[in-house]
């Protein structure tokens, strides 16, 4: 399966929103998948000072993983970039 493959990593930003309980149960309880595949998963009535839209402007730390600028531009960054990378909008 995909998931088992191990040239295939995947990261997944719940961006404070009430999906980061139910993410973590399905993709690390349920899957498999490592702690480090589940980002901001921790619900924070704030967003945690954040924005809930998962863009390119607001999901700035997933798309820095994915070795993206907020335009879409690829930047350097140090260590590998996941296969995959998600966010669910945190409202």
């Amino acid at each position: 399966a995909l998931l088992d493959r191990p040239d295939f990593t995947m990261v997944y930003d719940s961006m404070h929103g009430v999906n980061g309980p139910y993410a973590k149960a399905v993709l690390i309880d349920e899957l498999g998948q490592p702690e480090s595949s589940c980002v901001n998963a921790v619900p924070k009535d704030d967003f945690n000072g954040g924005h809930a839209d998962p863009n390119l402007t607001y999901a700035k730390e997933l798309v820095a993983t994915m070795g993206l600028d907020k335009k879409g531009n690829k930047i350097d960054v140090e260590g590998p970039i996941p296969s995959f990378g998600a966010a669910a909008d945190g409202d």
